[in-house]
């Protein structure tokens, strides 16, 4: 099981959605349940540099 990216979460139970849910309805997918979707990716944190 590879790790989740802290704060990807699903914003309502999709436990239950069928995984074609995830693309016939994208927008709402990706808000409501970006985990089970596989929506959240991988966290990327921008460095800090003085020029």
């Amino acid at each position: 099981m590879t790790p989740t990216p802290a704060g990807c979460v699903d914003q309502v139970d999709c436990s239950g959605y069928y995984k074609d849910s995830c693309s016939d309805f994208g927008p709402y997918a990706r808000g409501h349940c970006a985990k089970t979707c596989g929506f959240c990716g991988t966290e990327v944190r921008a460095s800090c540099l003085r020029h």
